[in-house]
Formats: C-alpha cells, structure tokens, sequence
C-alpha cells in the first residue's frame, strides 16, 4: 500500500497570512492507516510543539465515522501554544476562545495522550499560562473528533487559577455574579462536563472563601440561559465576600457576621 516517509531536518516558511514557521524537524510518516511524527520538533516565534504524535485508523473516513477504531498515542511535553497562532491555523478557534479575551496569550503544556479519538486516557495533564494559572490534572477525553459531541471527565490535583483567566471562559453578560470570587482559586477535585454542562465534586478556596461540595454550571454557551448550583458539605465565607452578591439596599438593612460558616 501507498506510504510516505520523509525524514524532515530542516523546514521554514513566511506565509503571506502572517504565520511564520521557525524550523520544524521530524520522522514522518503516512499511509491510509498512519499518520506518525516522531522526535518532532515544530517552532514558531511564540508556539512550540515537540516529541511525538501518532494515530492510527481503519481508513481516513473513519477517524470521524467510527472514532472508536482509531488509536491515537502522543506525548507533548515542553511544548507552549499561542493562541495567536491558533487563530492563523484554525480561524474557527475564535468562537470558542474569543479574541477579545485570548489574543497574546500562551497555555504551557505536559501531558501524554492514549487510547482513541472516541475514549481518549490522559495520565497526567499540566497546564500554565494565561495570567499565570497553574492546573494539574488526570482524566480522560471522549469524542475529541465530533466537538459538539466532546466532554471530559477530569481529576484535578492542587491547581490554581486567576480570578481574571476565569473571566476569560464567562460571558460578559454572566460576568456580574462571578465578580466577589476572590483574585486567585485553589482547587482539587474532579468535574464532568460538556461545552454546554459542567458538574463536580471539588474543594476550593482562596481569600475570604472556602467551600467543599457539588457545583453545577448548565447551558454555559448561552449568556441568557446559563444557571449554576451548589451543594455544599462544608462552606466558609467571610463578611466581604457576602456582601459581594448583596444590593447595597439590603446591605444598609442587614448586620453581617465577620464570617459565616456552614457545615
């Protein structure tokens, strides 16, 4: 059967679009079963992506007909994405990630990919970047070709993140009721979720808050529709933080604690 082999050592190019390919090296390959890049190494001025990606299929028809038959086996660590880059290569990357909240910034990335495109198994995930958010984690990926299809079920060890890269992921609409969470979040615990549903079991805290229990998030793509929920088996906050959601005439009626604490 028809293959392609290629040893790439050095390769660049200036496209007219205004994306710039530093240098790429690899071990290539292709056929109508694999697609494989070993010792990659793929730089651009801001992105970096290196090691090794392979995925292997019954046919090309079928990476997105029977997601379950194609295998996938990749390993990213060291490499760094830019979302500017992202908006160059694939323009349909703006509706999820606006430009308005995501222009100029960089996600570092550790993580290594198993299984298929339809049951995808991440044994570790590290990410940095944003305005310096850190989220750790392990989990898995289903349905990674078909993105309305796409959800997750994720365990999350020790992260942190911004309050400000938070807002970047809320409408600006549904901004407002996020707005007395505390600059920056601790979080472990795990979540479930779709682009439109998320639900979790989690511990977080940070200034003036602390919470353990259950959160939901529904129709998170939809400003005008988006509710959430809490269940919680533990609960501090303090004096600033409830006021956060209250209107300023409630507050002239009411004598708050210095914290409130619920278990």
């Amino acid at each position: 059967k028809d293959s392609t082999t290629a040893l790439v050592s050095q390769f660049a190019f200036n496209d007219k679009s205004g994306f710039v390919l530093d240098t790429t090296h690899m071990k290539f390959l292709m056929s109508d079963k694999i697609i494989s890049a070993q010792e990659l190494y793929f730089k651009t001025p801001r992105s970096l992506l290196q090691n090794f990606f392979e995925l292997k299929f019954d046919s090309a028809a079928d990476i997105s007909r029977r997601p379950q038959n194609s295998l996938i086996s990749a390993k990213l660590n060291g490499t760094t994405i830019a979302f500017n880059d992202l908006y160059m290569l694939l323009p349909s990357m703006a509706k999820p990630f606006p430009k308005a909240q995501f222009a100029n910034q960089y996600l570092a990335l550790n993580t290594e990919l198993r299984g298929t495109l339809q049951r995808m198994y991440l044994p570790y995930l590290e990410l940095r970047g944003l305005s310096g958010s850190r989220i750790s984690a392990r989990g898995t990926l289903y349905n990674i070709a078909d993105p309305l299809r796409l959800s997750y079920d994720l365990f999350i060890i020790n992260s942190s993140i911004l309050k400000k890269d938070i807002f970047r992921f809320v409408p600006p609409a549904n901004q407002k009721m996020f707005a007395s969470l505390p600059s920056l979040i601790n979080l472990r615990g795990s979540i479930k979720g779709t682009k439109n549903d998320l639900a979790g079991n989690i511990n977080l805290s940070g200034k003036d808050l602390a919470f353990a229990g259950k959160i939901n998030l529904t129709n998170i793509s939809d400003p005008a529709k988006m509710k959430y929920g809490f269940d919680f088996k533990s609960a501090t906050l303090s004096r600033d933080f409830i006021a956060g959601f209250l209107p300023p005439a409630i507050l002239k009626q009411v004598n708050l604690p210095s914290s409130f604490t619920a278990v």
